[in-house]
């Protein structure tokens, strides 16, 4: 069962959600969205609750 959800918002408006199995696995995609991706609006949200823990996974990476 995933335990984040990430989301990305597309200068069209639309948006597409991806599933990470664990907090690696979130950060190598949100690394590899924002590399093909600059400058989009990355979310990341816990399944296990309603909280939205992007800061947490962008802040591990580095940015």
């Amino acid at each position: 069962m995933p335990e984040f959800i990430i989301s990305i918002v597309y200068t069209s408006g639309w948006t597409e959600h991806r599933t990470a199995a664990d907090t690696r696995h979130a950060r190598r995609i949100v690394a590899g969205l924002k590399g093909r991706y600059p400058g989009r609006t990355i979310t990341v949200h816990s399944v296990n609750g309603t909280t939205d823990v992007t800061a947490e996974v962008l802040a591990k990476r580095g940015k």
